[in-house]
């Protein structure tokens, strides 16, 4: 994933669910997203966030923030 994408889903994540995902966790974003992608119908990841950006589907806004707001104890 590009930067701008993992900037674009920290900052959606934050205002969408008051989620952090700061630079240690960016690689939940992959490894949560990565299996989400393909069950919509993408790609791939990035293809995921074009569709995010756009607005379209709110149920996908609902399936990422639901894929990441999964506790990781360390």
């Amino acid at each position: 994933m590009k930067g701008s994408e993992n900037d674009f889903l920290s900052v959606f994540l934050l205002q969408s669910a008051g989620l952090t995902v700061d630079a240690p966790k960016e690689y939940l974003l992959e490894a949560r997203l990565a299996p989400l992608a393909p069950s919509w119908g993408f790609l791939g990841i990035p293809a995921l966030v074009q569709m995010r950006k756009r607005g379209a589907e709110p149920r996908l806004a609902a399936a990422i923030i639901q894929a990441l707001n999964i506790s990781e104890t360390t």
